[in-house]
């Protein structure tokens, strides 16, 4: 049995400290977009998806903006950028 491990946080806190940027592409995702359904709206993603046994700890957390983070859903990193990858080729 895998244990997670749990610290009190808050969204706003991991946005204010990624400067309201998102981590992946680095456009802004003002606070005053939050619970729209803008493409920059901020987001809090978990680097290691928590259904995937990462931490729900600031260490694992990090900023995305809307289109960033639906389109990682429960995606690593690095299966995120093959992902990415594979659909350029095909586009190309």
């Amino acid at each position: 049995m895998t244990t997670l491990a749990v610290v009190n946080f808050t969204v706003d806190s991991i946005l204010e400290r990624d400067g309201w940027t998102c981590q992946a592409c680095f456009i802004s995702t003002p606070k005053s977009v939050r619970g729209t359904n803008a493409a920059n709206e901020p987001h809090m993603d978990h680097i290691v998806p928590l259904s995937r046994g990462g931490d729900h700890a600031p260490s694992n957390c990090r900023c995305l903006c809307r289109k960033c983070n639906l389109d990682k859903g429960s995606l690593t990193d690095r299966e995120w950028q093959a992902k990415k990858r594979k659909r350029e080729k095909l586009a190309a």
